[in-house]
């Protein structure tokens, strides 16, 4: 995981990019309420509040302009897990727009 919080809201941006590209062929832009669900893997027993991992992910999200602004969250879950290695690090994001 990058160090600096601006580097895992880069990180965020550019993979959605690549993943709307892949499954769309374009970035779309939700103009409705969503629900993300992002889950943390980290190796040993030091990590920040799952909080500060989710704010990260919503912002990564809003920078990307997939949305316009995180207030278009409307439903959250986060959950942090234990991995063996550094390589297997990684967080996995879902989103999913609600009908109104």
């Amino acid at each position: 995981f990058p160090s600096h919080d601006s580097d895992y809201k880069s990180r965020i941006k550019v993979r959605i990019f690549g993943e709307a590209w892949e499954k769309f062929g374009h970035l779309p832009s939700l103009d409705c309420n969503i629900y993300v669900s992002c889950e943390i893997y980290l190796k040993g027993s030091k990590f920040g509040d799952v909080d500060n991992y989710l704010k990260s992910c919503l912002d990564g999200i809003q920078l990307s302009q997939l949305i316009k602004n995180d207030k278009q969250v409307v439903r959250a879950e986060v959950e942090r897990f234990e991995v063996d290695t550094k390589e297997e690090e990684r967080m996995e994001i879902r989103i999913k727009w609600m009908e109104v």
